[in-house]
């Protein structure tokens, strides 16, 4: 709230000035802005552009067109695959060494994955640049000696004064000068935070002046700033303003130092904060028009220091297959030296049979170690495919198709609202989550409230237990008409009508609930519309106006609340804004006898402390309405308490004018403020309390059951006291009277410690193998050392819920890192709907963010943004699930496929003692990854379904029964590649290299052994998709057939048409050969079928398929597309001892999502409140960060 006085004040710069504020920028090659940090204060004039600051462009893209092309190879070749496909390229082209006839053939498989890469890359920065284009050209009102003139955003720079329509956006971040509304203006701020209630922005009382003034005056006006560098922090501004004895001292033009200089004895300075100051990207409302003077610019704006890359997040699955990759690079190194050392000494012992290779004895046995490197090199070429050249950019193309159909699934849309995939590279992780960390309002709760209860001066109203004295209908038409409202007791209107101390009483309580809040008024077709920060604020001031006490606004700085048919005006003198530290907010107004009282509310744990310990009808009313507060909580209520004290003028005088001198400080100015604020908020007198009821979201019951039943644990992070975060999580099925439950609350560090070692000691002895749920306060993890912080993740191990009650959003972010760093090989989700769930988010593994009424700030800074809690049911239990299983087979078969076509080499080296050979031709070799393999991977990774959605959410212990990947998966398919590559060399080479003869007498040479070699294996690695494929549909046996077909009619061109290769003519020859058809039937049997044998009959019995076909049956009609197993498709990852829990002859889940806690708490004695007012969170979130 701006502040009321000014005071005449030495010029506290004197000793900065003349300023310089030109920062150089940083690096070589690439030119970069210092960091915020390292800057320095500025001192502006007004109308005088400062040219040494950078101008008003922006530039989200990544690259320019001089860029691009390096900065992306940059990028392209940072990834280790890309690096060793690079050195091979030039190894082939080294004629010692080179199987290839010294071309580079595998530069073009890494030039086609490298410019599929680069061209999504091309295609995401793009639309980056048009934005950025679009926001650059856009065209703004700059006062110029020449009057108002039209000019790119881009063009603006600090010192310029803008004029800003109505409906029009910020360009930059400005000052408030003056506003067509008397100094007050209107803005929205769904650009930064989401958020749609309007806030309001002020002109200093020390620019009033401006108002007389048209545009030339305006622009004839210098007026000194000074104000702090760039920041980050959106709800923070500290700076002065600088007036002299007469505004227009000067028609003439002046220099900035001049003016810097003028008359520094006789200047007044006056403080400026955040209500004078607009940041860019807000959008002016309910005002005709703004002047504002231009501070920050460019990347130098608030929003555009906010604006930073998010930290990358990788997928375990990730981690595995670079870990893979690696594992099979060191393989194919030792595989080679063996071949090579082989090779060498198989020589040196078969020197006298081998006289037609004109080898040199004498070289052999004095260049041992050269000939084996140059064998081993050879070798390396021979066996490049080891690595899968298409891993990488197979799986980036599939987890980015796997998000658009998450967006596109109509069960994960609520309200028109579609789930937003914002980092695709962890789809499969959500299949694999094991931990949850939740916050409570906004997310498990719908974040609107409803007035439900109150208690004033001892007296409980709003619990009715007698049918008569709730309101009926005809009662109600009488109240005002009003929203967030559930307030029916008659009993208080009746007390309201009678002329007694307690009505006054009643009157004084409505009356702070009219006037404490910082809520806005617009009138939309003659009605009041209320913008409110906070729902908590916006139930209070609706129950009020729904008593009759209804607050009509602000109008040149006096507070109107019409009750009955008076007016009451309250000057507002100052607001005392609430922080997550302070927990309770605090307004000064004088009333119309000039009486000026102090109006406090907030968490009943932060107000009994300000209360007047030596007034005894304080501390008996206080016992009184703790009673009643501990009632609406066993309700699942939100409680605070209100408070108030009168406060004499000189008291009122000495405080502000300390309160003013230290708005003026430039060191420490927030603790002198806070320290003030605490100073005046002492000595209260109680009035009563209040209590809101945050109504469930849809389903929540059941979906917490669901994540519960799959085997996720759940920890529910809330600022809310203990007893009501208790009921709400009775409410919604996170915990039950069959649960033992294990409570820590303490006020120090020895009870905290005990607690945790007593609640370790019962788990062992009492609780063990029982459901456990442990319940922990705040304040009991402060007092936690880090021995006994460990000691408390071995507690919570254990517990299948955690609820953690009055947790900051600092705490937030520690516990979801402790748990990170102390359970190994977990997965963590953390879900949350406001900013102050913006650092949990952030720190967890995966990050869901809500899209509620606190805004978008968490949806924005989270992985995947969703509109309802309960789509998490469809998100994690099948699109997690069917995106990890789909992803850890995708990551092992292109190992297979690629053993496959390496190792024939391998067992082949054994007939020719180990003779560097290439089988195939160089450049369909190349082809195998990029064209004759890679399609029906990636359609069996989009399109491939095990089980229905239906059916996985009807059974969510089927969520942790996936395969997991490790060793022995990987090791699975190693020996599965490389035992196939051994039956095909084997079966193919003895059966066709001396046996086979064509019609002409020929036999088959080794050329054509090896493209049938070839053809075997890309028949195989096609087939082996259908064979682990639940579902086949057109798409999927296409694309099995046609790479098949594409890899013949690409042999058949290059053996018909070219006669320089190998394999010239070959197709013919062996195509026409009746042998090749028999042999490859054979490998078919042996391959493929004992592949499905293998895979189904070991898993399943036949009572085990009669049990799924009949809860498939059962649940799932029948349906066009059906699995090649019938009515049911099989689960080869179900352990048999699953099933007689697994399924359910009906939905067992019932919807409890509506209904109150009925379960109350016992012994309670914490209280307190946690107000949920949209503050300056996202500054308390990057200060947390940088702690």
């Amino acid at each position: 709230m701006q502040n009321s006085l000014s005071e005449l004040q030495s010029d506290p710069w004197s000793s900065y000035l003349p300023y310089d504020n030109k920062y150089e920028l940083q690096g070589c090659c690439f030119k970069t802005r210092p960091n915020w940090r390292d800057m320095k204060d500025r001192t502006i004039i007004t109308n005088i552009q400062d040219h040494d600051l950078p101008d008003n462009t922006i530039r989200t893209c990544k690259y320019t067109l001089w860029t691009f092309l390096p900065l992306n190879l940059i990028e392209q070749f940072s990834k280790m695959a890309n690096i060793y496909f690079l050195i091979v390229g030039y190894l082939e082209t080294i004629d010692l060494v080179s199987i290839t006839d010294g071309q580079p053939v595998i530069w073009f498989p890494l030039f086609v994955v490298i410019a599929i890469s680069a061209f999504k890359d091309f295609l995401e920065d793009h639309k980056r640049y048009i934005s950025d284009q679009d926001e650059n050209n856009r065209i703004a009102l700059v006062l110029t000696p020449n009057g108002l003139i039209e000019k790119k955003w881009q063009q603006i720079l600090v010192g310029d004064i803008i004029r800003v329509e109505q409906g029009e956006y910020f360009p930059a971040d400005v000052i408030v000068v003056k506003t067509s509304e008397k100094g007050i203006c209107f803005i929205e701020t769904k650009n930064l935070d989401g958020e749609t209630n309007l806030k309001i922005k002020k002109q200093h009382k020390a620019l009033q002046f401006t108002r007389n003034l048209n545009d030339y005056q305006l622009q004839k006006e210098h007026i000194l700033l000074h104000y702090d560098k760039p920041n980050p922090y959106l709800y923070k501004f500290n700076g002065t303003i600088t007036m002299y004895p007469e505004h227009n001292f000067s028609d003439g033009e002046q220099s900035r130092d001049s003016i810097i200089n003028y008359d520094a004895q006789h200047r007044k300075v006056y403080q400026l904060d955040e209500v004078n100051f607009i940041l860019r990207g807000c959008s002016l409302r309910n005002t005709h028009w703004i002047y504002g003077l231009v501070v920050y610019t460019g990347f130098d704006t608030k929003i555009m220091l906010n604006s930073t890359k998010a930290r990358p997040k990788s997928s375990t699955l990730e981690s595995l297959m670079n870990f893979f990759i690696i594992l099979v690079f060191f393989i194919q190194l030792v595989i080679c030296l063996f071949s090579a050392q082989y090779s060498v000494f198989w020589q040196l012992d078969n020197f006298m049979d081998i006289p037609y290779l004109e080898l040199d004895e004498n070289d052999l046995q004095t260049n041992i170690v050269f000939r084996t490197m140059e064998r081993w090199g050879t070798w390396l070429l021979i066996y490049t495919n080891f690595v899968p050249i298409s891993l990488l950019v197979t799986l980036e193309m599939v987890k980015y198709l796997q998000g658009i159909m998450i967006e596109n699934d109509k069960q994960c849309m609520s309200q028109n609202q579609k789930t937003e995939v914002q980092t695709s590279n962890l789809n499969e992780e959500l299949g694999n989550v094991k931990y949850m960390f939740t916050d409570k309002t906004g997310t498990i709760t719908k974040n609107l409230m409803e007035f439900k209860t109150i208690s004033i001066f001892g007296k409980s109203y709003g619990m009715v237990n007698n049918r008569s004295q709730i309101l009926n209908s005809d009662d109600l038409i009488k109240r005002p008409e009003v929203t967030n409202v559930d307030f029916k007791d008659k009993q208080l209107f009746n007390d309201l009508k009678q002329n007694d101390d307690h009505s006054r009483r009643i009157i004084e309580y409505f009356l702070h609930l009219a006037l404490c809040h910082t809520i806005l008024v617009e009138y939309e077709q003659g009605k009041i519309k209320y913008n409110a920060s906070s729902p908590d604020e916006l139930a209070l001031l609706m129950g009020a106006k729904f008593c009759g006490f209804e607050y009509i606004g602000l109008d040149d700085g006096m507070m109107m609340v019409k009750y009955k048919d008076q007016l009451l005006k309250y000057k507002l003198l100052q607001v005392l804004e609430f922080t997550s530290a302070r927990k309770r907010m605090s307004v000064i107004v004088q009333d119309q006898n000039n009486q000026i009282i102090l109006l406090c509310k907030g968490a009943d744990s932060m107000i009994i402390n300000l209360l007047d310990k030596q007034n005894a009808q304080n501390q008996e009313l206080l016992q009184i309405t703790e009673q009643h507060l501990e009632q609406y909580a066993e309700k699942g209520l939100r409680t605070l308490l209100l408070a108030q004290k009168d406060l004499s003028q000189q008291q009122y005088d000495e405080w502000i004018m300390k309160y003013l001198q230290a708005g003026l400080q430039t060191i420490n100015r927030d603790e002198l403020l806070l320290s003030l604020q605490d100073q005046i908020e002492n000595n209260l007198v109680l009035i009563g309390g209040t209590g809101i009821e945050d109504k469930l979201q849809d389903d929540v019951g059941i979906t917490m059951q669901k994540i519960l039943n799959s085997g996720i644990k759940i920890w529910v992070l809330t600022g809310d006291k203990l007893e009501t975060a208790i009921n709400i999580s009775y409410a919604c099925n996170l915990l039950s009277d069959s649960q033992q439950k294990i409570v820590i609350s303490a006020d120090d560090q020895f009870e905290a410690q005990f607690k945790i070692n007593q609640g370790l000691d019962m788990i062992k002895s009492q609780f063990q193998n029982l459901s456990t749920a442990l319940i922990i306060s705040g304040d009991s993890l402060i007092h936690l050392d880090e021995k006994h912080l460990i000691k408390f993740i071995e507690l919570a191990k254990q517990c299948h819920t955690v609820i953690a009650c009055r947790v900051s959003p600092k705490q937030k972010q520690e516990l979801v890192q402790l748990v990170k760093d102390n359970i190994h090989n977990i997965v963590t989700m953390a879900v949350g709907d406001g900013a102050n769930d913006v650092n949990m988010i952030t720190a967890a593994n995966i990050g869901i963010g809500i899209k509620g009424v606190e805004g978008n700030q968490a949806a924005r800074a989270a992985d995947y943004s969703i509109g309802e809690f309960k789509i998490l049911q469809q998100l994690l239990l099948y699109h997690g699930r069917e995106c990890y299983r789909r992803n850890q087979v995708l990551v092992g078969y292109n190992f297979y496929k690629n053993l496959l076509i390496v190792l024939p080499h391998f067992w082949f080296s054994f007939y020719n003692g180990f003779s560097p050979l290439n089988l195939y031709d160089p450049w369909l070799y190349q082809f195998y990854n990029m064209f004759y393999t890679s399609v029906p991977i990636m359609i069996y990774a989009i399109l491939d379904q095990q089980y229905s959605s239906n059916f996985l959410l009807q059974n969510p212990q089927l969520y942790q029964t996936t395969n997991k990947v490790n060793l022995m998966t990987f090791f699975f398919w190693f020996c599965s590649g490389g035992m196939q590559s051994a039956i095909v060399i084997y079966i193919v080479f003895p059966s066709m290299e001396l046996t086979s003869i064509d019609k002409e007498g020929r036999i088959l040479f080794l050329s054509s052994v090896g493209m049938a070699l070839f053809c075997y294996a890309i028949i195989i690695v096609n087939l082996k998709v259908f064979v682990f494929s639940y579902m086949n549909s057109i798409g999927s046996v296409l694309s099995i057939f046609g790479s098949i077909i594409l890899y013949l009619l690409t042999y058949m061109f290059l053996s018909s048409f070219t006669n320089k290769l190998d394999i010239s003519h070959t197709f013919i020859h062996l195509f026409s050969n009746v042998q090749f058809y028999f042999i490859l039937s054979g490998i078919i049997v042996l391959t493929i079928l004992s592949d499905l044998a293998l895979s189904r009959w070991s898993i399943f019995s036949e009572q085990q398929l009669f049990e799924i076909r009949k809860i498939r049956d059962k649940q799932e009609p029948a349906s066009s597309e059906k699995s090649r197993f019938g009515s049911s498709p099989p689960s080869s990852m179900i352990p048999p001892n699953k099933f007689d829990n697994l399924f359910y002859e009906e939905d067992e889940y019932d919807d409890t999502s509506a209904l109150l806690p009925v379960k109350p708490v016992k012994s309670r004695k914490y209280t307190g409140y946690a107000f949920a007012q949209q503050e300056k969170k996202l500054d308390e979130a990057l200060r947390n960060a940088e702690n």
